[in-house]
């Protein structure tokens, strides 16, 4: 391996006209200087293109096309991608200066990974700034491979779209982005790439994804199903590597938990209840989704208090449930 690499970041640009300059600041302000910056902006109609124009800088390369979708902005990209490495940053989140840095130290030290990534800042519509947390005997700082990464990622995943680095070629092996789902396109393309290889991760928040933005993907539960019968049908068709066979099933009950349970906050309890229907007996997750079986049976209103009170005041939920025998 050469001893400088190169990358080819790519920010997907559509209406970002407040954000597009942050985005790009924090690329051209890397420690790490090796890399093309490629824009692509996605139709964008507000002034976004303008502010782009702003900054001139020889790296910088954009392509522009008629509005297609984040993923399809991103999957452009990485087709017209000079370097051997793609990284992915959203139009209205940033880097921090080491980002670039890190993830050269990540892919020389576990050259054989398919994704190197790191945890990140959090910054709410309150403006409070949060870390992406991954489990707390991981210490912060941690740097490795997942051993079972189905296991080891938990509920919320430690890095996301604006926190990533990505062998090109493993990238165009899995194919990319899925254009066709609304939602949840980068967990599925992780998920795509840890079947096939390892997964580097530095425990270090290295970027800031800010939930304040416009247009910021709204949670459409409804549409989020999407992506979960992509997976159902990979486990039904027996599409799993072996050694994936069972933490995978595992990994998939755990999103059909989350996901029941933001029906039974959005009072779908239909939807919750057929969701819930489908985790095996022989998961480990199998009581608790007979625990929230039982709370799709009480009036919605009165299910939905159960759930959002349990998010926020464990304590006192446990023993409303306690007393409904949840």
């Amino acid at each position: 391996m050469s001893s400088y690499l190169n990358f080819s970041v790519i920010i997907p640009l559509y209406n970002k006209e407040k954000h597009i300059k942050r985005a790009i600041w924090s690329v051209l302000s890397q420690t790490y200087p090796t890399f093309e910056l490629i824009i692509v902006n996605d139709g964008s109609t507000d002034e976004s293109l303008t502010r782009v124009l702003e900054i001139q800088d020889d790296r910088i390369r954009i392509i522009n096309q008629v509005n297609q979708g984040v993923s399809a902005a991103r999957n452009r990209g990485a087709s017209e991608a000079q370097y051997d490495y793609v990284a992915f940053l959203d139009a209205d989140d940033e880097w921090l200066p080491e980002f670039l840095e890190n993830m050269t130290y990540l892919i020389k030290k576990f050259p054989e990974a398919g994704l190197c990534g790191s945890s990140h800042y959090r910054v709410e519509k309150n403006l409070k700034l949060t870390v992406s947390a991954l489990y707390s005997e991981i210490p912060l700082g941690w740097t490795g491979v997942f051993e079972s990464y189905f296991d080891q990622i938990g509920s919320i995943l430690p890095y996301n779209s604006s926190s990533v680095c990505i062998p090109r070629k493993n990238f165009l092996e899995v194919g990319g982005f899925k254009e066709s789902v609304s939602y949840w396109e980068d967990t599925d393309l992780w998920m795509r790439l840890a079947l096939k290889f390892p997964i580097g991760f530095v425990n270090k928040p290295l970027s800031i994804y800010h939930l304040n933005a416009e247009n910021r993907a709204i949670h459409d539960i409804k549409k989020h199903i999407q992506i979960l019968q992509i997976w159902e049908e990979m486990v039904k068709n027996n599409e799993i590597p072996e050694k994936h066979k069972f933490t995978f099933p595992e990994f998939l009950a755990r999103y059909q938990i989350i996901f029941a349970k933001s029906f039974i906050k959005n009072g779908n309890n239909n939807a919750a209840n057929d969701m819930l229907n489908k985790i095996s007996k022989k998961s480990k997750y199998y009581t608790d989704s007979q625990k929230l079986l039982k709370l799709t049976k009480l009036p919605p209103v009165l299910s939905r208090l159960i759930i959002r009170m349990n998010n926020h005041m464990k304590y006192t939920s446990k023993k409303i449930e306690d007393y409904y025998g949840l």
